[in-house]
């Protein structure tokens, strides 16, 4: 008799760093069938707020080690790619945090943060000999590396919804850490962007689901939702076309 599906599958904490990092060899891709990115100004800053929090608490002396980000879902496809099945909007809100980490401390116009600019592009952004940690999906990947992980980034006028939201989560992003920097000297700004790469390469942690085949990786999806947003009809019924389309056929469902 097969097991349940929840029987099935073991998870394991990893945090930000080790998925984003060398410490992960393999990139991390969104596949075809999932929705672009999705979370709206108030879903990036609740992030932001649950990080500030977490970032407080954990200076006391009783206070929490470690901040649950929630499940990810991922189907290692080769020692070079992992595709993302649950937990896009996560890692992208993350990711588009350190990028916009590095551009501040560059403009603190110090050679220490520069260098910290360079480390958090080196060691979070990309990933040596497999290009950017994280690979956003067909709709979001070329606008996310030009406006968001290129290093300079360009600016871009957004052209989709999901684009829009990524901008939004930028603009968001750079005004809420001026605004933490604000009073600052360069030297103590750059302590605190040192303090807050600690906390998102280390300390923000997930449950990771690690899946063997396409089938579980759909069921998996149909079942979890981002944190504070639903998936919708279409985002529901585009998973199912694309579970029961081959692989040519793929590119006409998501058209």
């Amino acid at each position: 008799m097969a097991l349940p599906m929840y029987e099935t599958f073991n998870s394991h904490p990893k945090n930000i760093g080790e998925l984003l990092s060398a410490n992960e060899r393999a990139k991390i891709v969104v596949p075809t069938f999932q929705r672009g990115y999705s979370w709206e100004k108030k879903h990036v800053e609740a992030f932001w707020k649950d990080v500030l929090a977490f970032q407080n608490e954990s200076t006391f002396k009783d206070g929490p080690t470690k901040y649950f980000l929630g499940p990810i879902v991922i189907l290692p496809q080769s020692k070079d790619q992992i595709a993302l099945l649950d937990g896009q909007q996560r890692l992208a809100t993350a990711t588009i945090l350190l990028c916009v980490m590095r551009d501040i401390a560059r403009g603190l116009q110090i050679q220490a943060a520069a260098d910290f600019a360079r480390d958090i592009q080196r060691e979070l952004i990309e990933k040596e000999g497999v290009g950017y940690a994280l690979e956003m999906g067909e709709m979001d990947k070329v606008y996310f590396v030009e406006t968001v992980q290129a290093d300079p980034p360009t600016s871009k006028a957004p052209t989709l919804r999901s684009h829009a939201n990524i901008r939004k989560a930028q603009e968001f992003l750079i005004d809420a850490l001026r605004k933490q920097l604000a009073s600052l000297t360069p030297v103590e700004a750059l302590k605190g962007l040192k303090q807050l790469r600690q906390v998102l390469r280390s300390d923000l942690v997930m449950a990771c689901i690690p899946v063997t085949s396409e089938r579980d990786a759909f069921r998996i999806f149909e079942t979890l939702n981002d944190r504070g947003l639903r998936l919708s009809v279409p985002d529901l019924l585009l998973n199912f076309l694309m579970r029961v389309a081959d692989e040519q056929s793929r590119p006409q469902v998501r058209e």
